[in-house]
């Protein structure tokens, strides 16, 4: 176990970028819950632009533009130190959480050297599920990042792995793993995307070896414009419904969403509800989206970039959408090579990360 330094988020005024939002719509027949309040529906968060020089370490300068879409980032390894704290956009803000400490609990495996995705068993203490990009197999690790068990998903393929989340699903009661084959450098697939769904097998997590076959359904869905390229997926899990978090470093990130209950007998058009402009002046550092998860209360939303981590916190019956259009905590991260993972704890009070490339560090970010 190692403490670790941690990229410092200092975020510019917020004070004209309240102003500067810009109101978007939502289709009366979208996702239930998810329109924004007000007459606007979905709002962009920030305008677009670039940030200055990398943080090293708490109270650094925002950091730089991570590389560009599709891209892999060549950065340092994690080094020692510790601290950081939760800064909202534009200033203070009491809701804002202060990390307590952030420590590398362990190192993946090695046949987990293209790490995109994680997320913490709700069914199984100990657990977290983590995936490589382009091969049909979800992984279960413990807390030192050791393999405890290969899930197998017969037939499935992995045209581009990128996201792995816990959710509700058809069978009440029963927790679901959702992965997002969302990625599309690019953006050129056709007719869209794909989120595989299984329920949660049981896993011991004091045994390694372990291999096992998880039954899944495929769900399918497209884009109401054009093809994007996304690397961040998450389930709403009040209401089961599904958001994609699109990765850009040109016009920032769009959020999509569909309704729940999903099918696997249509390819469903997922609804923009959302933008947010990583990378911009109010939102510093890298513009790429590479991670996103929701508490297993509702009540927080990561998205995760290369370099940095926003939060945003979502009042008791609001909607996810509600929820992004206001201001976001700026979280300092574990520095990494490639950061594209992030998931919360169960009880929603730490989060944790991880990185592509081979012997990645799984960071805990504690809070308080």
């Amino acid at each position: 176990m190692r403490f670790v330094r941690l990229r410092s988020v200092w975020l510019l005024c917020w004070s004209s970028c309240v102003s500067s939002m810009i109101a978007g719509g939502c289709a009366e027949d979208g996702p239930s819950g998810l329109s924004a309040a007000g007459a606007g529906g979905d709002r962009s968060v920030g305008a677009e632009g670039g940030a200055g020089g990398t943080g090293t370490g708490v109270g650094g300068s925002a950091g730089a533009a991570g590389p560009t879409a599709g891209a892999d980032q060549a950065a340092g390894a994690p080094t020692s130190g510790a601290g950081g704290s939760a800064d909202a956009a534009g200033g203070s803000n009491a809701e804002c959480p202060v990390i307590r400490e952030a420590v590398a609990i362990g190192e993946l495996d090695p046949v987990l050297d293209e790490a995109s995705g994680l997320a913490v068993s709700a069914r199984n203490p100990g657990v977290f599920y983590t995936h490589n990009d382009s091969s049909p197999l979800l992984y279960a690790i413990d807390r030192t990042g050791a393999v405890v068990a290969r899930l197998e998903l017969a037939g499935a393929l992995a045209n581009d792995w990128e996201d792995v989340a816990i959710g509700p699903g058809p069978d009440a009661g029963v927790s679901y793993v959702y992965i997002g084959d969302i990625g599309d450098n690019d953006s050129s697939r056709t007719p869209g995307i794909s989120v595989l769904r299984a329920p949660e097998p049981e896993i011991d997590a004091g045994e390694r070896g372990q291999s096992l076959a998880l039954g899944f359904d495929t769900l399918y869905f497209r884009y109401p414009d054009a093809a994007h390229n996304a690397e961040s997926l998450f389930v709403d899990p009040d209401s089961g419904d599904l958001y994609v978090v699109t990765k850009s470093d040109v016009d920032g990130s769009e959020v999509f969403a569909v309704r729940a209950p999903h099918t696997t007998n249509a390819v469903r058009t997922l609804e923009r509800v959302a933008g947010v402009a990583f990378g911009s002046p109010e939102l510093p550092g890298s513009a790429l989206a590479t991670g996103a998860a929701i508490a297993p209360d509702g009540r927080r939303v990561l998205i995760r970039t290369y370099d940095s981590a926003f939060l945003w916190a979502r009042a008791a019956h609001a909607s996810v959408a509600e929820a992004l259009s206001g201001v976001p905590c700026a979280l300092s991260v574990p520095e990494e090579r490639q950061g594209e993972a992030i998931s919360f704890a169960l009880d929603g009070a730490s989060f944790y990360t991880t990185s592509e490339g081979s012997g990645a560090a799984l960071f805990e970010v504690e809070l308080e």
